[in-house]
């Protein structure tokens, strides 16, 4: 998705190994406009974590913490201190999304769960691309180019389906009020461009990083 960005004019900012779109402009503008419509987001510059075997949920107590987290249920957790969300995308599949900075302790302590039971662990970081769509058109947008029923969702839930004719993961956020949709890497500038597309006669605006930690903030 980076030549969107740059024909977008975007300004960048380095992170670990990756240039994050910090701006299109003005991030408070960004975020009012997003806050009105929806703004589309590349959330991509994190850690993805997937996790498949049939004891998820005996690592979810030992590493996580979390005695049991339901098939399609997102929850907000912190494994060794590092601020996670952890998605589950079905009984025996669990993908975990964390800083890029923290990714590797995450990794860490998930490896020595995982070593005790009946689980693999693949990291993703380089390999999905992740797209907010942020602000009260998120679901409208969606309905355009997914034939998801996204209307009955409740904040962290997770579904997987159609999204611009490719398969996607879609996680109802519930900070700010949005969607993250992950899609495979190469179809990532495909999926951008035909969100922004769809999304114009709604009022969409791209959003930086900067803006998007003033929408979370709130």
């Amino acid at each position: 998705m980076h030549a969107a960005h740059v024909a977008l004019g975007a300004s960048f900012r380095e992170e670990g190994d990756w240039r994050v779109p910090e701006a299109y402009g003005g991030p408070a503008d960004e975020a009012a406009r997003a806050r009105g419509a929806v703004g589309l987001a590349d959330a991509s510059a994190c850690g993805k974590l997937l996790l498949r075997g049939d004891a998820i949920d005996a690592l979810l107590a030992t590493a996580v913490g979390v005695e049991r987290l339901p098939a399609r249920a997102a929850e907000r957790v912190r494994v060794s201190g590092a601020r996670t969300l952890a998605c589950r995308l079905a009984e025996d599949e669990l993908l975990l999304l964390t800083s890029l900075g923290e990714t590797e302790i995450v990794a860490e302590v998930l490896e020595r769960a995982a070593a005790s039971v009946c689980v693999h662990l693949t990291d993703m970081t380089s390999g999905l691309a992740v797209l907010d769509l942020l602000g009260p058109r998120a679901r409208d947008l969606l309905a355009r180019l997914s034939p998801l029923d996204l209307v009955p969702l409740a904040p962290l839930t997770v579904v997987q389906g159609e999204l611009a004719r490719v398969h996607a993961i879609l996680v109802r956020l519930d900070r700010p009020d949005g969607f993250r949709a992950l899609v495979a890497r190469e179809y990532g500038a495909f999926v951008w461009e035909t969100l922004a597309a769809a999304g114009r006669a709604l009022g969409l605006v791209p959003v930086g990083a900067a803006a998007r930690a003033l929408l979370e903030g709130e």
